[in-house]
């Protein structure tokens, strides 16, 4: 156990394990209604989603 724990918490696993609890949080907040999925949107002055461009 304490072999995979030292593997799972050193350099290149750290970084990817933080990207998927971050992701799987989203999704639970998501899931549970406690996020919209289009919350993000504008955050930032513009929209995340390309919507409908042409028209």
């Amino acid at each position: 156990m304490n072999t995979f724990l030292n593997t799972a918490l050193s350099f290149p696993a750290a970084l990817w394990s933080a990207v998927f609890a971050a992701c799987v949080l989203g999704w639970l907040l998501v899931a549970l209604g406690l996020l919209d999925s289009d919350g993000l949107d504008g955050a930032l002055g513009a929209p995340l989603a390309w919507g409908p461009v042409w028209g």
